[in-house]
Parts: structure tokens; sequence; C-alpha cells
């Protein structure tokens, strides 16, 4: 069972857990996720550790070696509702609160295809900002991670928890060529669509910032995704802002509870009776970026012979950096 790890920096004497060890600081001693499918599931399995050498954070923790699975179903079901992982409420002292209800999903929400865990934006106060206590006047007992824990994060935009899993809360360090090979991840080519980064745990796939042609992506849902054509099907898929919701904006599929305790709770709500097979809320783009009106449109989760192809290619373009 993942444990539920909340985004803190840890402290100077904080230690790896019983039975890990601090990661690796240079490639040669590093080890690449591990993706695997069968007929139901993708499971990646990663050590959490940050691909890179030397990473620069500049809170004073370690990030340490935890052997994880993750899931991800490889035939996603839509939720009735897009499941929210955390609702700006207003801006105090310079930071963005997030909604106590619904609460924020702390921890992980997904993983990159070099293995390193993928956090919400939501975090609890009291790193970088004010806690609702003591007459502060702050509204809300979770932050934006970002805008509170900014000057802790690495060139990769990403930093160790209290318990050593580092993770990133935002893709804005690694959106053009030379961020994509710092970072241990595949670079997009030019008019093209961006290529796969990862996925997110209601199974669906997330890219780059660039949709059709290399443009910019047009009828984006409220979770940063969309329905068009990938390599001949019709995918379901995120793609990373520049900017705000930072990296999705809420779950537009039903997410794996395995992967997060929190989740759990979510699967009533939510997904009941596991889910649905169609979008109940579709956002198309037609060749071109063209908005293209629908009804529905069916789970096509990443279309798993694309992702695989993809991820092939990635661990190719990866094992050239060593």
């Amino acid at each position: 069972m993942l444990l539920l790890a909340l985004s803190v920096p840890i402290s100077l004497a904080q230690r790896c857990p019983p039975g890990s060890q601090p990661c690796p600081t240079t490639m040669a001693d590093y080890h690449y996720p591990v993706i695997t499918t069968d007929d139901d599931n993708r499971y990646v399995t990663s050590t959490r550790c940050p691909p890179y050498a030397n990473p620069g954070w500049s809170n004073p923790g370690s990030a340490c070696a935890i052997n994880t699975t993750y899931t991800f179903p490889l035939h996603p079901k839509f939720a009735l509702n897009p499941v929210p992982v955390g609702e700006e409420l207003s801006r105090f002292e310079g930071i963005y609160y997030l909604k106590e209800d619904p609460a924020p999903i702390l921890g992980a929400i997904g993983v990159l295809v070099n293995g390193v865990v993928v956090y919400g934006r939501g975090s609890p106060c009291g790193a970088g900002s004010r806690c609702p206590n003591a007459g502060t006047g702050a509204p809300s007992i979770y932050v934006d991670a970002v805008d509170s824990e900014g000057n802790t994060i690495d060139q990769c935009g990403g930093h160790p928890q209290q318990m050593g899993e580092y993770h990133i809360h935002s893709a804005v360090t690694f959106m053009n060529s030379t961020g994509r090979q710092m970072c241990s991840l595949p670079a997009d080519s030019p008019g093209n669509h961006s290529v796969l980064l990862g996925w997110m745990f209601d199974g669906f796939p997330i890219y780059g910032q660039y949709s059709q042609g290399g443009n910019i992506p047009t009828a984006l849902d409220q979770c940063h995704g969309h329905t068009h054509e990938i390599d001949g099907i019709m995918t379901y898929h995120y793609h990373m802002p520049m900017s705000y919701p930072h990296i999705i904006g809420c779950f537009k599929g039903c997410p794996e509870a395995s992967n997060n305790q929190q989740l759990g709770s979510l699967a009533s709500q939510y997904c009941p009776n596991g889910g649905l097979d169609t979008d109940p809320q579709p956002a198309f783009e037609g060749p071109g970026g063209a908005t293209v009106p629908t009804t529905s449109t069916a789970s096509t989760a990443g279309t798993i012979l694309a992702s695989v192809l993809v991820v092939t290619s990635t661990m190719a373009f990866l094992l050239l950096l060593l």
C-alpha cells in the first residue's frame, strides 16, 4: 500500500525510511523505470529518484530511493463528474490558497516516463505560507504548492518531501528541448504533436504543451485535456500547461485508488458503478485545431499501442543520456 505523502520539504535531520537509501547522484547509478502491461493495467515500477545528476533543490533534504509500483488502467473509465485535485479559493500574501471542500489531492497523482512522481498542486500550509490560526487571516489550510514552495525546487521543478519522495508539481522547467534533455525526458519535434510524457492515475496519458501541427491546443476542458486522433485512434489525453493548473486541473477519469490512499474515498462519489465508457462532457479538437462539437466519446486510454511505442522510443532516448 502506498502512504499518503504530503508535499512538505524535509528537515536537515530527516533520513531515508528504513530499507531505503539516498538517491544516486550520478547517472551511472540511476535505475530507469520498468514499464509493463497485462490485459487490464499498465505498471510503472520506479525508485522515485530524479534521473539527473546532482539535483539542486534548495531545501536541505535528500531524495530517497523507494521502490514503488504504480498501476494505471489500460482501459480508463470516465468519471461521472471531473474529480478535483485542487481548486483555487483566493490569493493571500501573494500565494494562492485552495478550497478545503473539496479537499485537494495531496501527494502523487501520476508518473512521468522517466520515473519521476507527479504531485498535484495542493500542499498543506506552513511551508512558506501562513496557516489560518492566531489571527493571520489566511483563508485555508491548503495552498498552491508552486506558490508556497517554489524557492525549494531544482532545475527540473522537483524536490523531496518529508519521507524523501522526490516529485514535481509543475512542468514549466522542461517545456523546451533544452529542459527536456536536462530532465531526461524526450523532446518534441517542431510542427508535431508533443510526445508522451507520462500517465495520470486515471490511466489517461499526458503530453507536452503542443497539440496537432505543433500548435497550442484548443477546446481544452477544465482538466486541461481533450480528444482528437493520435496515431489513427481517437484519444482522450491531457496537455501539460505552461502555468496554472501546473499539471492537470482535475482527473477526467476514475483514478486508481491503490496509488494514493486519498483516492479511495472518491470512487463512490465520482465513479459509481466503476465509471463511464463514454465522456459525459467531451471536448473535441479537429484537424488543425478546430473545435468539433459532439455529445460523447469513448474511452481510448491514450491508445495502448501508441503509448507503448512512444515509451519504447522514450527509453531509447533516455539511454542516449547515459
